[in-house]
């Protein structure tokens, strides 16, 4: 079964279980990471690949949240630019 969301207004359809980073990656799309070094794991404690969720009120880590039908992603808003740095 396949899911379609928007991320950076680009209309994206992946699979589903597909993490936002995973989606983000197939679809050329740039997100930082550092948890998936062979000296860390994916934990999502970095907060590095943080994203904007539509409806989600704190930003979202790419490595673990699954990508959902309709939902909207910002992956370079100023407020995911801010956390970053």
């Amino acid at each position: 079964m396949t899911i379609t969301f928007l991320m950076d207004g680009k209309e994206i359809t992946v699979d589903e279980n597909k993490t936002l980073l995973e989606a983000a990656r197939e679809n050329g799309i740039d997100i930082p990471t550092i948890c998936f070094y062979k000296a860390t794991t994916a934990n999502a404690l970095c907060r590095i690949c943080v994203v904007e969720v539509d409806g989600m009120r704190m930003l979202q880590p790419a490595c673990i949240v699954r990508a959902a039908n309709q939902m909207k992603v910002q992956t370079r808003s100023a407020k995911v630019i801010r956390a970053r740095v």
